[in-house]
């Protein structure tokens, strides 16, 4: 995994992280993973097929 940067997702702030998955049989997948800053939760994941969005009611993470 990298860092790959600072962004706003849905008002939050997060770092950017990519990432490269690789499987037997399967091709390589690229994917970035975007982080919460001041609680490192995710907030969205962006692969070359697919986003998934992840949005929260009353959670808080755990302490880091």
């Amino acid at each position: 995994m990298a860092r790959r940067g600072s962004d706003v997702v849905d008002g939050v702030a997060v770092n950017v992280i990519s990432s490269r998955v690789e499987m037997a049989g399967a091709p390589a997948a690229d994917a970035k993973l975007y982080i919460g800053k001041s609680d490192g939760l995710p907030y969205k994941q962006v692969g070359a097929a697919v986003t998934v969005s992840y949005k929260y009611k009353n959670i808080s993470a755990p302490s880091l």
